[in-house]
């Protein structure tokens, strides 16, 4: 004969119980097998959870490392624009000052050319 259901209970309590009732042994008593699935459902449900809460902290973890190769990144791609303004502004400057030597060349042999010539002019 089969139990009819408290109206409190549900489908799932019904079928946990009908299951319990088909597969109990002698011996072994019908709240003991209840406590015994009703422990499983717990700690499952508890491993369910720490598993969960694993993915969750791998996730962030994950997201945390991405953000800091994200800031990594970044900085370095500053570091390299800075480098190349550095550079670019050290050949500016080394131009000019090639120009100003080639310049004050210039000017000392125009110099030496004047004097050398003034020379020549007293000796003859």
């Amino acid at each position: 004969m089969t139990p009819t259901p408290e109206p409190a209970e549900d489908l799932s309590s019904l079928l946990r119980r009908s299951v319990l009732r088909s597969v109990a042994r002698p011996g072994l008593q019908f709240d003991d097998l209840s406590d015994a699935l009703e422990k499983n459902a717990k700690l499952n449900a508890k491993r369910l959870q720490l598993q969960q809460d694993r993915e969750i902290e791998q996730l962030d973890l994950q997201r945390r490392i991405a953000e800091a190769s994200e800031a990594a990144l970044e900085a370095e791609r500053a570091r390299t624009a800075a480098a190349k303004e550095d550079a670019e502004a050290a050949r500016k400057e080394a131009r000019t000052s090639r120009s100003h030597m080639r310049i004050s060349l210039w000017f000392a042999a125009g110099s030496f050319l004047v004097a050398v010539w003034a020379l020549i002019k007293d000796q003859l």
